[in-house]
């Protein structure tokens, strides 16, 4: 069967469903004609542009039913995710801004590398609940990812091109 579709998955670490999202599309890329296309975006730059308001600063009622969903859906999917029960305090105080530069800094030196550092930066922030936010943390999620010139990707991070 020929890859006739592209689905491009635009995500952000700090959401959930952005990591059901890209474990269901690449699981199944393989059984349906499509290639993903990674989009790495920061969600909350989103929320602030478009005047909208993050889900997990709605009312407290919205939040438990978000959390119930991720909940669901994640086990629907196979994801062994472990959203946290202060779910809005964990989303609103732990930044993903430099999660996400380390996504789009594979782009530019190792592209083959971008999903792998997605990945793990997903299953650190959801399933093990910890920071992405920090130097270090960054710094660990790229040895898990074998990426080789570790020195290099953290420059980029720091570069203007990729933090626009």
């Amino acid at each position: 069967m020929s890859r006739c579709h592209t689905v491009k998955l635009y995500y952000d670490v700090i959401s959930p469903f952005s990591f059901i999202g890209f474990e269901s599309l690449l699981r199944h890329r393989t059984v349906w004609p499509i290639e993903v296309e990674l989009k790495p975006v920061w969600l909350p730059g989103l929320f602030c542009d478009s005047g909208n308001p993050s889900p997990a600063g709605a009312c407290e009622r919205k939040v438990a039913y978000l959390v119930n969903e991720g909940e669901r859906f994640g086990r629907y999917f196979g994801i062994p995710m472990n959203l946290p029960k202060n779910f809005a305090h964990y989303v609103t105080t732990n930044s993903t801004v430099e999660a996400q530069r380390l996504i789009v800094a594979p782009q530019k030196i190792a592209p083959e590398k971008m999903e792998t550092v997605s990945r793990h930066l997903f299953s650190r922030y959801w399933i093990e609940n910890l920071p992405v936010c920090r130097e270090e943390d960054i710094k660990t999620v790229l040895e898990k990812s074998r990426v080789t010139n570790l020195n290099e990707m953290l420059e980029q991070i720091k570069q203007k091109d990729v933090k626009e």
